[in-house]
């Protein structure tokens, strides 16, 4: 019977089960390093975004249950599974899709376009299943609360989200696909990733309004309200509200614009998008193999980084992994969609506070805390810089480190981390001041920013005594983005620690020089001990092939 099924798709039925079982299995294939205190990073990080999954969906079902009537509880936790579908394709799993790692190979095999696109849609929904999975598990049992759902709650509402889930993948494919047509294929991938910033400035936006919205909902959400109809959560919704209570028009046309999306965007990929999927792939990975020769620094950006290259960066230990990390980022464009969609975030934040009257300038007595707690987003930044910066799609090369004749292997780490500092996170600073100086005094604006900048970079060293891998020498382990992500979300609240600290400097100015001070100290203590113990780690690791 599927293989019928598969034959009516045009898909060859034997080359998609093999395919397919060697997709998922390569994925959670990990590198090893005798000495490290993990054998197999992929399944772990995987395993752990799907339980940070779960905390999320406990807090905004439960919120849910306690503020809105079935549609309302509906409405809001398929909203959130979706808006996390989308953003996990985003940040993450689009690779499955736009740059698979075997294309090089496959592409030539006598594998049907058709085929090829399927096996990969398949891994993808297969990493859509389980994270919907964690995110739709807590409200399932949650909405048995409601006194009009019967016991078999859970399943309805388990299928409903998944066919949810499905089309919302589908449609940021379909999304990608459509760049991939009207853009140069030489350009698509230089313009990725910062289009992923803008999808996740999106995305991220629409979760913080999800929780407002829930805070605020008291009742019942208004069926008749015309935004439902642009709005997919409540389309899918109301497929689930209309299985325990009267039907009336609007669940009727609510219920078939669901129908309608998840069958067009299915009938779209099925027809249109697989055609040429294996020859579209084919083009992205031949001109990003041409274009990664070219490099794209200006005479006059050489010698500016030159100069600053000159000055702090004196050790030859310490130029190499500038260098490396430097050109890397330069070059991989797989870096970058992975990277840059961190610097959306504090900049989302800061947005929000001021939308919600919260973010004032600090200095002022009439300052709360909802000031600092945007700012804070600006130090997690160097949590994306700590988890990719060790990444790379040539961690094989890595080799090279262990017969290399190097003193100190913390010079290494030293000089990416002044890489990313200078040449990143220094002029996103001085962006921020120019967008805080609109809203504040100048000068107030450079000392926040000047306070923050000091605050990431001791951060960003002593988040080193947790590092187990040289710059660009361990393979990228799926769900690590997703990892951070969740962790953002759930360890918000604990925000609130930091942003007491900076409340206390910049209501106290004179305390400014002693803050900045101690930041150095903390940060020159913690590259002294941190740089021994990483040098101590790196030594005992052994590399496997």
């Amino acid at each position: 019977m599927l293989e019928s099924i598969f034959s009516a798709m045009g898909v060859d039925y034997l080359q998609f089960r093999i395919l397919l079982k060697n997709h998922i299995k390569l994925d959670f294939r990990s590198q090893k390093f005798k000495g490290t205190t993990r054998t197999n990073m992929k399944k772990y990080s995987f395993i752990m975004s799907l339980i940070f999954y779960l905390l999320p969906s406990v807090m905004i079902a439960g919120l849910g249950v306690q503020k809105s009537d079935l549609f309302g509880f509906t409405f809001i936790t398929i909203s959130l599974s979706m808006i996390f579908i989308v953003l996990s394709i985003i940040i993450e799993f689009n690779e499955i899709i736009l740059n698979p790692e075997e294309s090089e190979i496959l592409t030539f095999r006598p594998i049907s376009s058709r085929t090829y696109f399927w096996v990969k849609m398949a891994n993808l929904f297969f990493y859509v299943t389980l994270i919907g999975f964690a995110l739709n598990l807590p409200p399932a049992f949650l909405g048995l609360v409601f006194k009009e759902t019967r016991w078999y709650f859970p399943i309805v509402y388990l299928f409903v989200c998944w066919f949810a889930q499905i089309a919302a993948a589908s449609f940021v494919i379909i999304l990608y696909s459509f760049l991939v047509r009207i853009f140069n294929q030489e350009r698509l991938k230089d313009i990725l990733a910062y289009v992923q910033v803008i999808f996740t400035f999106i995305i991220f936006i629409g979760y913080q309004f999800l929780v407002r919205l829930t805070a605020k909902i008291e009742g019942t959400i208004d069926l008749r309200a015309t935004w439902n109809y642009f709005a997919p959560p409540a389309w899918y919704g109301s497929v689930v509200t209309a299985i325990y209570s009267p039907a009336p028009l609007d669940f009727s046309l609510l219920a078939g614009l669901a129908a309608a999306f998840t069958l067009l965007t299915l009938t779209f990929a099925l027809r249109n998008l697989s055609l040429d999927y294996a020859q579209t792939v084919y083009k992205l990975t031949e001109t990003s193999r041409q274009r990664e020769k070219v490099a794209n620094t200006t005479v006059k950006q050489k010698r500016l980084f030159t100069r600053i290259q000159s000055v702090f960066v004196s050790n030859s230990a310490q130029l190499v992994g500038y260098n490396l990390v430097s050109k890397y980022l330069r070059r991989s464009r797989t870096m970058r969609t992975r990277i840059f969609p961190s610097f959306a975030m504090p900049l989302v934040m800061i947005g929000l506070f001021i939308i919600d009257g919260e973010f004032k300038d600090p200095f002022l007595p009439g300052a709360g805390i909802g000031t600092f707690m945007p700012l804070l987003f600006l130090i997690w930044v160097a949590v994306f810089f700590y988890q990719i910066i060790p990444t790379s799609d040539d961690w094989k090369a890595s080799w090279t480190y262990f017969v290399a004749p190097v003193e100190d292997f913390a010079q290494i780490q030293w000089g990416s981390m002044k890489a990313v500092v200078i040449k990143y996170i220094t002029p996103y600073f001085v962006f921020v001041s120019l967008v805080l100086s609109v809203l504040m005094p100048v000068h107030h604006a450079l000392l926040i920013c000047l306070f923050n900048y000091f605050f990431f970079i001791s951060y960003y060293i002593f988040m080193t005594f947790f590092l187990e891998y040289l710059p660009l020498s361990k393979k990228y382990e799926r769900g690590q983005s997703n990892t951070r992500f969740m962790l953002m979300f759930i360890l918000f609240p604990l925000f609130a620690i930091g942003g007491f600290g900076e409340y206390f400097v910049f209501q106290n100015p004179w305390f400014i020089p002693v803050g900045l001070l101690a930041l150095i100290l903390f940060g020159w203590l913690s590259a002294k001990f941190a740089g021994k113990r990483f040098d101590e780690r790196i030594r005992r690791q052994e590399f496997l092939f």
